[in-house]
């Protein structure tokens, strides 16, 4: 009887996951020593200036064809987009950022270019209002699910998607790169158009 059970999953949340080539993270560990960074408070969770890719621009031509085959790969095929935001981070040993989401994105790319990563976590806020703990735990029946990237692992999720890192308990700063991309040109139909221009 259980050979004849499907689970469809419904609405599923989809996230795009690539390796990219060693030459990008040789880029990027020696561009990490030349960049200045700054938090806001006590924040353990420091960054770059939010216009990296466009102090690089051959870089963002690269991640630009990176975006464009993820983005086939969902179904967008023909939609044009751009990057508008883009920076590296810097995370302290022993220290982890608070859940965030990244507003007025579509979609929200990060690249890892170290050998030693924390995790990201994914939250789902969505909670059903009757809770029960499963025994089998999967993507299914989460709220919560853990990603340990690899170097060279580059992933990009909906930007509403609530997120974070776990602790760096490792002894060096945990650097990535990150950016968000918009939609470019008109977007959906009849009253529900908008242009967002190229």
């Amino acid at each position: 009887m259980q050979n004849d059970i499907e689970i469809l999953q419904l609405f599923p949340t989809s996230l795009c996951s690539i390796n990219l080539p060693e030459m990008v993270s040789d880029f990027w560990e020696k561009q990490v020593q030349n960049e200045n960074f700054y938090t806001e408070g006590d924040n353990p969770h420091w960054q770059t200036e939010r216009t990296i890719l466009e102090n690089n621009l051959e870089m963002k031509e690269f991640f630009l064809v990176v975006v464009k085959d993820c983005l086939d790969q969902l179904g967008y095929v023909d939609q044009k987009f751009k990057i508008t935001t883009s920076w590296l981070t810097a995370t302290e040993s022993k220290t982890s950022p608070l859940y965030h989401n990244h507003m007025n994105s579509w979609y929200s790319c990060v690249y890892y270019f170290q050998d030693s990563c924390s995790d990201i976590i994914f939250k789902n806020w969505n909670k059903r209002d009757i809770l029960v703990i499963p025994t089998k735990v999967s993507v299914f029946n989460m709220y919560e699910w853990n990603i340990s990237p690899q170097k060279n692992q580059f992933i990009m999720f909906p930007s509403n998607l609530y997120h974070k890192i776990s602790e760096n308990t490792s002894n060096v700063t945990r650097h990535s790169l990150a950016f968000n991309i918009m939609p470019s040109g008109k977007v959906g139909h009849a009253d529900s158009m908008m242009d967002y221009g190229e």
